[in-house]
């Protein structure tokens, strides 16, 4: 887990081949740089590392505000107990590594800024949903859903409109996308059929491997292409009643033949990152993903919605995810995070 992360962040630290820290210096091979940041973090930094925070504008009233117009005022941001300053802090305490939904360029710079102010310096990773083109953020280009462009059974479309898609994210500040949605979609009452490439398994692992070589393209080295993040994992389309957040029942033979594939496909395309599922979905740990690609691994990320958090926190922490997403109740996750430090000691 712990090279997973590390991956990551030796990706997005800037080149820098003057003296300093070895894990720094361009010039020196990724392993060595590696081991290097490794050696100097803490308990709490590596946890920090793991880390995903709501971004200060994302709460409605804050949208159209700058950042020193959101400290100044009664606007809070999404987290009932953390002000802008608090969030600052925090950054530059090492303990947060990534931001989802940040408003604008404006805000990924000021956030970045303070990453830049912390003991080791470890740049950011923002993220948004961008799974048919970067519309959360004004001007950007907007493709069909999903849906739509699995019509065109067109894998190289596919493939260019994911470059599109990732050039318009990295000219605003973001490297990661929470896509591709790999759901096989059979049940029509399911609300979120229009996010996924539809019922055939084959199709949905050829255009999500397409979409997903679209964003990441060779490497990360030349600031056009993004993270793609495959989701939701596992049978998410499979909710009782078509019915968002309800649990799922479906046998281990179902999970592996019909709903395993397209998430392997995308593995094998070099996916690096995995979400898992936000619903109960019992057997699913104990599915494997192992990859045809040497040196290839993917990173694991969760998102602790159900009423349980503490319990899926702890498990998500001991089991192999390299993120997880902060709940809105801040402090919960502060004596989770205690939880796990003195756990570890």
């Amino acid at each position: 887990m712990k090279r997973s992360v590390l991956l990551f962040t030796f990706i997005l630290i800037p080149l820098n081949t003057q003296a300093g820290p070895v894990y720094l210096n361009g010039t020196i091979p990724a392993s060595q740089r590696v081991e290097d940041l490794l050696n100097r973090m803490t308990l709490k930094e590596k946890i920090g590392q793991m880390c995903q925070y709501v971004g200060i504008k994302q709460k409605r009233d804050n949208r159209y505000e700058t950042i020193e117009e959101i400290r100044n005022s009664d606007n809070a941001t999404l987290y009932p107990d953390l002000s802008v300053d608090d969030i600052s802090i925090l950054i530059r305490q090492g303990r947060i590594k990534s931001f989802l939904h940040v408003a604008d360029i404006d805000e990924a710079n000021f956030l970045q800024q303070q990453a830049q102010k912390s003991r080791l310096r470890i740049p950011l990773l923002m993220g948004i949903d961008a799974s048919h083109g970067h519309g959360m953020v004004g001007g950007a280009t907007v493709f069909p859903t999903l849906i739509g462009l699995a019509s065109t059974w067109n894998p190289k479309l596919i493939q260019d409109i994911g470059r599109i898609n990732a050039r318009e994210m990295r000219a605003t500040g973001y490297h990661w996308t929470f896509s591709v949605n790999l759901s096989i979609a059979r049940d029509a009452r399911w609300g979120r059929v229009g996010e996924t490439f539809g019922e055939d398994l084959f199709l949905v692992g050829q255009l999500g491997a397409a979409i997903t070589i679209g964003y990441q393209g060779d490497g990360f080295s030349d600031g056009e292409n993004v993270i793609s993040c495959a989701n939701y994992f596992i049978a998410s389309s499979t909710l009782l009643n078509g019915t968002n957040f309800a649990p799922i029942e479906v046998s281990q033979r179902t999970l592996r033949e019909v709903y395993l594939p397209p998430y392997q496909k995308c593995v094998n395309a070099g996916v690096y990152m995995v979400m898992a599922g936000l619903w109960p979905c019992p057997g699913y740990m104990n599915i494997s993903l192992p990859c045809s690609r040497p040196g290839s691994r993917a990173c694991w990320v969760d998102w602790p919605l159900q009423k349980s958090c503490s319990e899926r926190l702890i498990r998500a922490a001991n089991y192999r995810t390299q993120f997880l997403a902060v709940p809105a109740r801040f402090s919960l996750f502060t004596i989770i995070n205690r939880h796990i430090i003195t756990e570890s000691t």
